[in-house]
């Protein structure tokens, strides 16, 4: 937001650019004063760098300020870039089967659900089985068939989480493969109907179907 310091994150987004002249730096802000702060401040910073070279192609190139209407857009639109940037990792390194475990919250930010289709239309590769994430006062299955809708080929749809876990866990045959769990992380609960639901947790469930 605007109260944030515009060197600490133009030094942020270097870290990231210098790595690779087609690393992507973003920013998403519903600043715009703060937009034009970082973007003066990454002038000043990229001379200072020892990979100035690296980092002033990435920028030139692949970086992007995004500016949104308000929060809950950053918040949408950092979940779709988060999403993709997990995506393109593991789709690097690992050579296998992967499999992508995705649930969109409930009551709030439902344009993210399109996001989600698209990203997963832009990943053909990807096995993926959608499932609840806090789905609050709605239907989880109704959430995973309005993703399901816009996207171009079928999904496997598993409600319970844990299952959707398991089931992904138990597919993978050897070290190419990879399982991604997006959206919950540590939490140790579901939001159900306005009440935090019990839920052992995306990690502990998947080291209980390690093989």
């Amino acid at each position: 937001d605007g109260k944030s310091n515009p060197a600490y994150l133009a030094a942020d987004l270097l870290s990231q650019a210098e790595h690779d002249k087609v690393a992507s730096a973003v920013l998403v802000t519903d600043s715009m004063e703060l937009a034009e702060q970082v973007r003066d401040e990454l002038e000043k910073q990229i001379p200072e760098l020892d990979r100035s070279e690296i980092a002033r192609a990435s920028i030139d190139n692949n970086g992007k300020i995004i500016i949104a209407d308000d929060l809950e857009t950053v918040i949408i639109i950092e979940a779709k870039d988060s999403l993709e940037k997990l995506l393109s990792v593991v789709e690097e390194h690992q050579k296998g089967q992967l499999y992508l475990i995705l649930g969109a919250t409930g009551n709030k930010g439902e344009s993210r659900r399109a996001d989600f289709a698209r990203v997963i239309n832009a990943h053909q590769n990807l096995n993926v089985i959608l499932t609840a994430d806090d789905p609050n006062y709605e239907d989880p299955q109704a959430i995973a068939e309005e993703i399901a809708s816009q996207v171009t080929r079928s999904l496997d749809i598993q409600v319970d989480r844990e299952k959707a876990i398991a089931k992904a866990m138990l597919l993978t045959k050897n070290e190419n493969d990879a399982v991604i769990i997006a959206g919950k992380g540590a939490d140790a609960y579901q939001i159900v109907n306005g009440e935090r639901t019990a839920y052992a947790g995306d990690l502990n469930i998947a080291k209980k179907y390690l093989n």
